[in-house]
């Protein structure tokens, strides 16, 4: 018997088979092309040589895969072992106690609506999520009548309706676990058996610590899985804890406003239990937080407010199991300690992260350039409140016993005790959390992977603790210098701390601490040292020299300059092959159709007022011949011409950060008819803190930035760039009035308005940029007349550093009538003809897009 195959015969199908056909060829050949370019540079490029294959891929692995992703190439292994670890759980059930949430139907109903509001499903009042709905808990058999809510500011917390995160509080005076209140939320929302193990050693320590432990969850006849049961703050929390029933204070993350948020010290502290507290001890409540206030104004010291000792201790417990997240000022709740009238911390949502940011203890916010805090570098402010007393000292009180209990917990016997008291259950739970498909915590997201738990997480926080505290009295390879009696410790971005003794005759030896940037007293009659090593002056310490004299070349020595009538006029052509200085009190006329060649890197300095006279017919032209030169010109009058400008460099005098081939400072400027191109500095120009004026500026061909506009005033006509590396026009704490500014082949933005810029704008044209207008960090800025066109996005507004507020753009009369590309962050806004646009995203999302 023949068995013929069935063929499709259906034109339409064929036609769709043959597309799939050769998009699915298309494909293939990109993604192997793609592939062979890749290999083809990392062999050619010598990255094989710094990067050898299996560490590259490690590396990749390590940043891309398991950090965004949550998947690891090289713990396949681990993930088998827990899969097959996991299969045995098909047919037993784990040893967790089981609860079961009854809850009708009206009542189930109104949970899912809070939960459909926090998705922004559904729009309701505020105080809506916050409304309990009634219900009963069944444990062993005992009923005990609770309210519920959904709770959570993260959509880990709420995205999965069988996953939902709930806040329970019992009705009348009966408690389970000995708990009046708690938490209800998947294992994951806080790193699984992490955050039993961050309450252990906080309760090991004598401090504060909530019960965290794991149970099995049923809602009516739907199985929930495993959950983490959280202790809320309450009396029982505080008494439990051997203390006198106090109140908890903590940041108020839901009202804010302008100028109130979760950035201390611009913040609002709440109170848990606040109708009890106010109507039993009003003041005492008052006195509590009068003290928390003054100590944001600098009005009152840290001891005077917070249990140093205790502070300490839990900031050591931080360091040594990773979870910075737990110690920012709205995670760690403040215990109002009646009987010290001090504030004691309560641990809370420690986050912990096995993986990253490993490299960093909290000492390390003392210095500003360490950015190893990562996400929580926005609250250096609060941990300084501990490092530094009032007046920007080192807080020695304070890093002394933290420095003592650091030195404490990395000790191999506080590890063995801990482990000897707690490794048994935490290790029972989580085995029993292995159970379930426990997928990798990403902080806002799952993983792709498990989620394993790392064994030895504290003894390596142990050993590099321990590493850290013996470098503090190790000199390695400290850079110094001395200038002005003062002994500077500067190692550039690296970071450092070192315990420095200061021996002086006939005195008693003072210990001090050194870290970037710091300075020091410098006494000849002393002797300084670190650890067994002293610093020698004149020996191991680099002498700077005030006395340097700095060659200044005067500009009017030029034969070509003439001086007339008080004047200094330059009509011919010159050569610039070394540094010139023009003095202030002085005025240099340069006529038409002079050219200005520089031979050299080099620059022209002037503080005398320099006019630029061209005409249409003779413009004069500044030239640095393939990127050499620069122009600085500060504290006078200038004055722009019919000028060509091109190929110029920046300034490579090394007591100054000038970025621009033309940098103009604290002056009044006037720009006119002029073409400034083909410019290798990181701006074109850059004017700084003066008053200008443009009309017709046209820009081309620039390796960064074209105009760079740092504080001061701007007034313009007409400005005109093309093809940008970077932006355009970048207005930083400006106050910006003008009309016709265009813009083509931009390749960041059209014009950035940031850091409290204000200004009023018309007739703007960019098309073909990445981004057209960017309004960030507190600034104002009403656009009208606008065309905007082929861009990948044509407006932002949103922050970029968190200390600034939310910005306002105003836009109306467009030039099209065509969809705009619009990004909005939150606590930001975009007013289009006097409707405010409503649809927000987070301002990390936006900045990932174009920083």
């Amino acid at each position: 018997m023949i068995i013929k195959k069935k063929e499709i015969t259906y034109k339409p199908l064929i036609k769709l088979r043959k597309l799939f056909s050769k998009i699915f060829l298309s494909l293939g050949v990109l993604s192997f092309l793609f592939f062979l370019i890749i290999v083809t540079y990392y062999f050619s490029s010598g990255m094989s040589k710094r990067f050898p294959p299996l560490q590259f891929i490690k590396n990749v692995d390590r940043v891309i895969l398991d950090r965004y992703i949550g998947f690891s190439l090289f713990k396949i292994d681990d993930y088998f072992k827990i899969k097959i670890n996991n299969f045995k759980y098909l047919f037993i059930k784990n040893e967790l106690d089981n609860i079961i949430i009854n809850i009708d139907q009206k009542n189930l109903y109104n949970l899912e609506l809070q939960r459909q509001q926090r998705l922004g499903k559904i729009q309701k009042s505020q105080t809506d999520l916050y409304n309990f709905s009634i219900g009963e808990i069944i444990y062993q058999g005992e009923k005990f009548p609770i309210k519920l809510r959904v709770k959570g500011d993260r959509m880990i917390h709420y995205q999965d309706k069988n996953g939902t995160s709930y806040k329970v509080d019992l009705r009348g005076p009966k408690r389970i676990w000995g708990l009046e209140e708690f938490a209800l939320q998947k294992p994951i929302t806080r790193n699984y058996v992490y955050e039993h193990m961050f309450h252990k050693l906080l309760e090991f320590n004598n401090l504060i610590s909530l019960k965290y432990f794991f149970i099995n969850l049923k809602l009516n006849d739907t199985d929930q899985g495993i959950y983490a049961v959280e202790e809320g703050f309450s009396k029982e929390l505080i008494e439990r804890n051997k203390r006198r029933n106090g109140p908890i204070f903590g940041i108020d993350e839901v009202v804010s406003d302008d100028t109130i948020g979760v950035v201390y010290p611009n913040v609002l502290f709440d109170l848990y239990s606040k109708n009890y507290w106010l109507e039993n001890y009003p003041e005492l409540i008052e006195k509590a937080l009068a003290k928390l206030n003054n100590l944001k104004k600098n009005n009152i010291n840290v001891d005077e407010v917070f249990d140093l000792e205790k502070w300490a201790t839990y900031f050591a417990i931080i360091d040594l199991s990773n979870g910075k997240h737990g110690a920012i000022s709205k995670s760690v709740k403040l215990h109002y300690n009646t009987v010290t009238s001090k504030f004691e911390p309560i641990g809370f949502d420690a986050q912990i992260d096995s993986d990253y940011n490993t490299d960093f203890l909290l000492l390390d916010f003392l210095n500003p350039y360490n950015k190893k805090c990562g996400a929580y570098c926005y609250d250096r402010e609060w941990f300084l409140k501990f490092l530094k007393t009032n007046d920007g000292k080192l807080n020695y009180e304070f890093i002394n016993l933290y420095l003592k209990n650091l030195e404490k917990l990395s000790s191999d016997e506080f590890l063995s005790n801990f482990n000897k008291k707690y490794s048994k259950k935490i290790n029972f739970f989580n085995s029993q959390i292995y159970s379930e498909n426990s997928k990798k915590t990403r902080g806002l997201y799952k993983g792709l992977g498990l989620y394993i738990f790392d064994q030895d997480l504290l003894s390596k926080r142990s050993q590099y603790i321990k590493d850290r505290l013996n470098r503090i009295d190790k000199i390695e390879k400290l850079q110094l210098s001395l200038k002005d009696k003062k002994i500077i410790f500067d190692n550039l971005n690296k970071s450092f701390f070192k315990r420095l003794d200061i021996d002086c005759k006939g005195k008693e030896t003072k210990e001090s601490y050194i870290f970037n940037g710091l300075e020091i007293n410098f006494d000849q009659n002393c002797k300084y040292s670190i650890g067994d090593k002293n610093i020698k002056p004149y020996k191991n310490i680099f002498i700077l020299n005030n006395n340097i004299e700095i060659e200044k070349n005067e500009l009017t020595d030029l034969d070509e300059i003439d001086l007339i009538d008080q004047a200094y006029y330059l009509k011919k052509d010159i050569i610039i092959n070394k540094d010139y200085y023009f003095p202030k009190n002085k005025k240099l006329i340069i006529e038409e159709g002079v050219k200005i060649n520089f031979e050299s890197d080099a620059l022209i300095v002037s503080e005398g007022s320099i006019l630029f006279q061209g005409t249409r017919l003779k413009p004069i032209i500044i030239d640095g011949n393939d990127g050499r030169g620069s122009l600085i010109l500060s504290n006078n009058e200038f004055s722009f011409n019919n000028v060509i400008v091109k190929n110029l460099s920046f300034p490579k005098d090394k007591r100054k950060i000038l970025y621009g081939g033309i940098n103009i400072i604290n002056s009044k400027l006037e720009i006119e008819n002029t073409n400034i191109k083909d410019s290798n500095s990181e701006d074109a120009i850059n004017i700084i803190s003066s008053e200008s004026l443009i009309r017709n500026l046209i820009v081309k061909n620039i390796a960064a930035d074209a105009i760079d506009i740092d504080f001061g005033t701007l007034s313009f006509e007409n400005i005109s760039c093309e093809n940008i590396s970077n932006d355009c026009l970048d207005a930083s704490g400006a106050e910006i009035e003008g009309s016709f500014l265009a813009g083509n082949k931009i390749k960041d933005k059209g014009l950035s308005f940031g850091e409290n810029s204000e200004g009023a704008i018309s007739n703007v044209n960019f098309q073909n940029t990445k981004l057209g207008i960017a309004v960030k960090d507190g600034s104002y800025l009403e656009l009208s007349k606008y065309k905007l066109s082929n861009n990948e996005y044509d407006l932002a507004v949103f922050n970029k550093k968190k200390e600034y507020k939310g910005s306002t753009l105003l836009i109306n009369n467009p030039e099209e009538k065509n969809n705009l590309k619009v990004l909005i962050g939150f606590k930001n806004n975009i007013i289009k003809d006097n409707i405010i646009l409503k649809e927000k995203i987070d301002n990390d999302e936006i900045n990932k897009l174009f920083y």
